[in-house]
């Protein structure tokens, strides 16, 4: 019965004119024409092919009621609790058809199904006068070619919804340009509106790109609902895409990619980053600040010491393990003082993670930590002879690990000790007589110096760039010394060195990194804001160039600050790349 010949409405959906092949939503005036028995039919001039044809019964003309829908903008909604279906006309006026019942309800009152309404081929027809009649459209019949035209005049916004007793909001938009080159950005102006006066709250676009790299012309639709809930008719317009190169898929990103997203690594993409040539820079070292770290052995199997040394000034601690044991163990760091007038260790800066079972969080949520530069008030006064505890993680439980991370300043000698233990009161006790544990192959030592500067004029950089970070070759690791071994050791990764890049005269130019040793994940701090890499998840050496910002021709110099990141592998690409294209 009913259900088996409305197929097109048994899911509920509203048909509408964006559904059909023609772009008469958006006209003020809008003319279907079709020819009786016929298929063929034509809206504003267009043609279109009909499901089933408009037919004369009883000398009276019955047309499709969906292609009226779709011509004239107006939902024909399929009931299914109530096997009927509802026509939700324009003027207000509301239809409820019920082919079983034998009834047509308009607006309250019942009329004849037989009079109004018929079916044909799986098709719902309408009566021509009738229709036309509810929706103030015109009408004409041309019998020498059996030919229907009615014409109707679509005011936007009186499209009315029986459920919520408003109009429909109506969807609009008009593109900046009359085309668009290959590649070129695509923007729209939003003309839409509610005649009733509610917002709108939601657009969904149907074949909408932020650009296209294929010429060709592109069906682009709009549909917009009101605080109401009320959904607009769709709004469709044509987009012509010129054969003309602007910016390549490749290109695109790199100028309107959001920050933060990821470029994708094509195979022309890896090629051309692998060929960038190399961004020479004048390195400027800063020795003041020492750098200790604490990285071996990397999983800690018994208690004892990690690592210690003799500090003075500024220094920065570096402690990064994971618990290899069976039991709960804590990691502190200790400091004895071996003169004879007290020492003041303060804090002045700090990257913390607690205790956790991701080696790739661990690292990356110390450097965001250290980067933020939140305010610390944190000091110790050591006692000639005396030990005292500077810091003490949580409880480290098995396969779990943790990252450290402190900029200090001692006004006088410190030994500063990074222990292991199973029992907070054994803390002192093993700091002043534990074991030294043994080196196991991670990075181990004092380093001269925990900041990397670098300094280059991009000013006459027309094609892009890169610039490798902790490859030990191009940006050579820090050097140092184990004191527990007695050896000259290298700081591969170059864990805990801070590196600040400053970019001068870049002009219009965007930012990204490439992992080229493996997977990474970290944080960037680019003229002040921090750019996480990536938002969610790791970057592998095959994924692309993640956007770290963008200028806007105007900016002076980019600084750029980082700190690598324990768990994360090097080296790293940052890649800089001109934007000449205007």
């Amino acid at each position: 019965m009913l259900a088996a010949v409305l197929i097109w409405v048994m899911m509920g959906i509203v048909l509408t004119a964006a559904e059909s092949p023609n772009d008469s939503v958006g006209a003020t005036t809008v003319q279907a024409a079709m020819y009786l028995d016929s298929k063929r039919a034509l809206v504003n001039g267009k043609p279109v092919e009909l499901a089933s044809p408009a037919v004369s019964i009883g000398g009276r003309s019955f047309l499709p009621a969906k292609f009226l829908g779709e011509a004239f903008g107006f939902p024909v909604i399929w009931h299914a609790s109530t096997r009927t279906i509802e026509l939700q006309l324009p003027r207000g006026n509301v239809v409820l058809l019920d082919q079983e019942a034998g009834t047509a309800v308009v607006n309250g009152t019942v009329v004849p199904w037989a009079e109004v309404a018929a079916i044909r081929d799986g098709t719902l027809l309408v009566q021509m006068t009738w229709i036309c009649d509810l929706i103030d459209a015109q009408y004409i019949y041309k019998e020498e070619l059996r030919k229907v035209e009615v014409t109707f005049v679509r005011v936007p916004g009186s499209i009315y919804n029986s459920q919520t007793g408003n109009s429909l909001p109506a969807a609009k938009f008009a593109f900046t340009q009359q085309s668009y080159r290959l590649g070129e950005p695509v923007e729209t102006v939003d003309l839409s509106y509610d005649a009733d006066g509610d917002g709108l709250v939601k657009y969904e676009w149907s074949g909408k790109q932020a650009a296209y790299f294929k010429p060709g012309v592109y069906d682009i639709t709009l549909r917009v609902t009101d605080t109401k809930g009320n959904v607009s008719p769709p709004y469709t317009r044509e987009l012509n895409i010129e054969d003309i190169p602007y910016l390549s898929a490749d290109e695109y990103p790199f100028y309107h990619g959001k920050i933060g997203s990821i470029v994708p690594m094509s195979g022309t993409l890896r090629s051309y980053v692998s060929r960038m040539p190399h961004a020479e820079a004048q390195v400027l070292r800063s020795d003041s600040r020492s750098l200790l770290v604490s990285d071996s052995p990397e999983t800690v199997t018994e208690e004892g010491i990690l690592y210690r040394d003799m500090i003075q000034g500024k220094a920065r601690i570096y402690a990064h393990h994971l618990n290899g044991t069976e039991k709960p163990m804590t990691v502190a760091i200790m400091l004895t003082n071996p003169g004879i007038y007290p020492v003041t260790l303060e804090a002045t800066n700090k990257g913390e993670v607690y205790p956790n079972l991701y080696a790739h969080l661990i690292g990356y949520q110390a450097a965001v930590d250290f980067l933020l530069r939140d305010p610390i008030s944190k000091s110790v006064t050591v006692p000639p002879g005396e030990t005292r505890v500077f810091m003490q993680m949580p409880t480290m439980y098995p396969a779990q690990g943790i990252n450290m991370l402190y900029d200090v300043e001692a006004d006088g000698r410190l030994q500063v000790s990074v222990i292991a233990s199973h029992e907070s009161d054994e803390l002192k006790d093993i700091a002043e007589d534990g074991p030294e544990l043994a080196y196991n192959g991670h990075v181990r030592g004092t380093f001269v110096q925990s900041d990397v500067v670098k300094r280059m004029d991009a000013s006459r950089m027309t094609e892009p760039h890169h610039m490798l970070i902790a490859d030990g070759v191009r940006d050579p690791y820090v050097q140092g010394f184990d004191v527990f071994r007695g050896e000259t050791v290298t700081n591969k990764g170059n864990y805990g060195v801070t590196y600040k890049l400053h970019i001068d005269n870049p002009g219009k130019m965007a930012l990204g990194i490439v992992a080229r040793g493996g997977t990474f994940k970290g944080v960037f701090k680019v003229n002040g804001k921090m750019v996480l890499a990536p938002q969610s998840g790791t970057l592998s050496a095959y994924d692309g160039v993640l956007l770290l910002h963008r200028t806007t021709g105007e900016e002076r110099t980019i600084e750029v600050e980082f700190i690598p990141p324990a768990g994360s592998a090097f080296p790293i690409s940052l890649v800089m790349y001109p934007l000449t294209n205007d």
